[in-house]
């Protein structure tokens, strides 16, 4: 038996014996987006789902704020929840009214493994947003997208070699001119901007 499945055994014990109690622990069942709340399977019972219970976040606003959404799931042929755990609290346990406030990695459902010091975002898919000890912030996906108006870097664009030698290769490019002579870069047009004049220079491969 895995140490997820002895913990499990050892909260629907203690669930029988102590009644109603201020902090469970649960598993997610079902998330809803729109007020940011979710069922949960409470121990020792899994044949029915909780709630919904709002999940507390650290930022909120009208519209705006944190939130990070669980998947959940049901249960597996032996009513083991498959829903991602969490730590649910309860003001008043009569009332049976609570707040999710925590989730929590186990054996099955493992940490992705940033170390001390770090702060990573590391999605189901892959993507990832770290902050490392070596001061650099990492973003990583199969596409990134940047909004807004521009992008400002205050030092060197740091690409691949890939890019570096599309740089070159189009730095090199020169137009004939209509009178006799060698021929010359192409002339920018008014207001244009030399995007890959300036990355030429401040684009290097790794």
């Amino acid at each position: 038996m895995s140490h997820f499945h002895e913990l499990w055994d050892q909260m629907r014990l203690a669930a029988r014996q102590r009644g109603p109690h201020p902090i469970q622990f649960g598993f997610i069942a079902a998330y809803s987006p729109d007020d940011h709340a979710a069922t949960v399977f409470l121990a020792p019972d899994t044949s029915a789902a909780h709630g919904p219970f709002p999940l507390l976040t650290p930022w909120v606003g009208n519209g705006w704020g944190i939130q990070a959404g669980p998947r959940g799931g049901g249960t597996d042929a032996s009513g083991n929840p498959l829903g991602e755990p969490c730590i649910v609290l309860f003001p008043d346990p009569e009332l049976q009214l609570g707040f999710i406030v925590l989730g929590h990695f186990s054996d099955r459902f493992e940490a992705p493994g940033a170390p001390a010091g770090e702060i990573w975002l590391t999605h189901a898919k892959g993507q990832t947003i770290k902050l490392t000890n070596d001061g650099h912030a990492q973003i990583t996906g199969s596409r990134v997208e940047l909004g807004g108006s521009g992008l400002t870097a205050d030092d060197a664009v740091v690409r691949s070699k890939e890019f570096q030698a599309l740089v070159k290769a189009f730095n090199a490019h020169v137009h004939a001119t209509a009178a006799s002579g060698p021929p010359v870069p192409p002339t920018p047009v008014p207001g244009q901007i030399p995007v890959v004049a300036q990355a030429s220079s401040t684009v290097f491969a790794k």
